[in-house]
């Protein structure tokens, strides 16, 4: 049986030359993470189903809904995807839930990228993504403030 990097492999090979099915950019994805088609609310089930064909395409392309046969323009106005939660393991392995209750499982925290205006993470393909409100200041008061008392001496 073959292992998921030769899998992973074999279907980057069958993608790669896959053309474009059209021009015209047909799925948005606005700062809030909501999805649209042709400019009109995508209903959640579809936008959950899409997320998993969304690739952040490299021939300069930026964001594309991709299968085996085609490949569709999404304009992404900011980060394709924005979590809504996380948890951390015993391992120190995350599990990310975005707003389109898509899961990832993170290595590790460094994964995180933290900046004063945001947090965001570094997803598989080349995908980012940015912490929820709650979730940024949940991250903030869990790994990146000192105790009161560290800071009263």
């Amino acid at each position: 049986m073959a292992d998921s990097k030769e899998l992973a492999s074999a279907l980057e090979q069958l993608t790669q030359s896959v053309e474009l099915c059209d021009e015209q950019v047909r799925f948005q994805i606005d700062r809030q993470g909501q999805w649209y088609y042709q400019h009109s609310p995508l209903p959640d089930k579809f936008a959950c189903l899409f997320a998993t064909i969304l690739v952040n395409h490299a021939e300069g392309d930026g964001h594309c809904l991709q299968t085996p046969v085609e490949r569709c323009l999404v304009d992404v106005e900011q980060y394709p995807f924005i979590i809504v939660d996380y948890e951390l393991d015993d391992t120190g392995r995350v599990t990310v839930t975005s707003s389109v209750k898509r899961q990832w499982q993170l290595e590790s925290m460094k994964q995180f990228v933290v900046s004063d205006s945001e947090i965001k993470l570094i997803l598989p393909g080349d995908l980012y993504a940015k912490l929820s409100r709650s979730c940024y200041y949940r991250f903030i008061e869990q790994f990146l403030l000192v105790d009161d008392e560290s800071c009263s001496k």
